[in-house]
């Protein structure tokens, strides 16, 4: 099966057209056949035998023709938490089709976040870290969820929203090294985790952000976007770890 590294997206030409055929009288019997497609590669690829040429089926039909169409449809997570995936992104089409991403860091908050612990998750996409968090932490710990981009902050809200996670502070804005401006650069190619900054948007510290939006003296567990990606510095989560108020900083992301 495909790894975690490619994020496909129709040429402008066919999106063009695609999107003639959307507002044609016929976008109905398309939206209806892109459905039906999906869903049928999603059964495929899902109980498919590990004999069947999954794989190919992956890359020459999925990437080709199913996934540029952004099919959305509910998805159920491995830990049970309900999450709105688009087929188009990379990070929600693995949370569709295999009900994880990143498995190994997935595992590891799994073990290490416990009942009453505080997370806070910088880039927390459309949810998928923090509603784990959230389940782990329980009604007595609390998830600090800080997402920049507004688009993928408005799916993270409802995602949270459907989960009825009530122990999640969802923050609207980047962490750096200084308050200032940023910039966000998305990435439309089919991954929206690609989001990055480009220059100064408005941005808080993280011992600041912290402070005052988790209410709290101390943190157990941070997860930060992977070294030059994303639009969050770490550098005052690994500052602030001498101090006491960060337990363990998770840089595996």
């Amino acid at each position: 099966m495909s790894g975690q590294g490619k994020g496909h997206a129709a040429p402008p030409t066919a999106a063009r057209l695609e999107d003639r055929l959307l507002r044609s009288p016929l976008g109905p019997v398309y939206r209806l056949a892109v459905a039906a497609a999906a869903r049928a590669l999603l059964a495929y690829v899902t109980h498919a035998p590990s004999w069947a040429p999954r794989h190919i089926v992956w890359e020459r039909i999925g990437y080709r023709f199913v996934f540029p169409r952004g099919y959305v449809m509910v998805a159920r997570t491995a830990f049970g938490a309900a999450i709105t995936c688009s087929m188009k992104d990379l990070i929600q089409r693995h949370i569709l089709f295999f009900g994880v991403w990143e498995p190994n860091l997935t595992e590891f908050l799994r073990r290490r976040l416990m009942p009453g612990d505080t997370f806070i998750e910088l880039g927390a996409n459309v949810g998928y870290f923090t509603l784990l968090a959230s389940q782990r932490v329980g009604e007595n710990g609390a998830v600090v969820a800080v997402e920049a981009a507004p688009d993928i902050f408005r799916q993270l809200q409802d995602n949270l929203a459907r989960n009825a996670a009530r122990n999640v502070r969802a923050v609207p804005i980047a962490v750096a090294a200084a308050a200032g401006t940023v910039r966000l650069f998305a990435d439309h190619r089919g991954n929206l985790g690609a989001t990055t900054t480009i220059r100064n948007s408005q941005a808080r510290r993280f011992d600041a952000l912290f402070l005052r939006q988790g209410g709290r003296s101390r943190c157990h567990v941070v997860r930060l976007p992977r070294p030059g990606r994303g639009h969050y510095g770490g550098r005052r989560a690994k500052r602030s770890k001498g101090k006491g108020r960060v337990k363990f900083s998770c840089d595996l992301a």
